[in-house]
């Protein structure tokens, strides 16, 4: 994705560093919502691991569900 998603300003997202943060929204995230800033945290190192793989490996990765039965 390159648009920003909010004001579909074009190449915004690649052209985006430190200074085009929220700082005040970012703690305030932080400061009421913190289970889900360390879920979101979490879910993005596992992404960014599998994507990294994909392109180490050149296959997709994908979580098997907790329900499947795996028969080897």
């Amino acid at each position: 994705m390159v648009h920003c998603p909010v004001c579909r300003q074009h190449n915004s997202v690649l052209d985006a560093d430190a200074s085009n943060l929220d700082v005040a929204l970012m703690n305030f995230l932080k400061l009421y919502f913190p289970k889900e800033i360390k879920e979101k945290r979490k879910d993005s190192s596992r992404e960014q691991a599998a994507e990294e793989m994909e392109l180490i490996t050149g296959h997709r990765w994908s979580e098997v569900p907790d329900n499947a039965c795996i028969i080897m």
